[in-house]
């Protein structure tokens, strides 16, 4: 994909986000696009409220496809003792 269509690609989702009014369905969509760009077979998105971060969406196509999706919402504390939870304690980007 050349960088034209990729500009082009992104220009046309955010016009697609910036319609969608409901937040959960806005960062539904935003982690299924970013998951799709990146070839990502899973994806979560983590809201930070004080010192905890709560797993509060998630897809996973092997999952879903073996019928296996059985998310629970949980909260873990932003510490070095989690790859998210020491992104989020740091405020850094870690590309694994």
């Amino acid at each position: 994909m050349s960088n034209k269509s990729v500009y082009e690609e992104l220009i046309k989702k955010t016009i697609e986000f910036h319609e969608i009014r409901d937040i959960d369905l806005l960062l539904e969509k935003i982690l299924q696009e970013t998951r799709k760009f990146l070839n990502a077979d899973a994806g979560t998105i983590y809201i930070k409220e004080d010192n905890e971060l709560i797993f509060k969406y998630a897809q996973n196509d092997t999952l879903k496809e073996k019928g296996e999706i059985k998310y629970k919402k949980f909260k873990i504390p932003d510490n070095d003792y989690s790859i998210a939870g020491y992104c989020a304690s740091h405020n850094v980007i870690l590309n694994l």
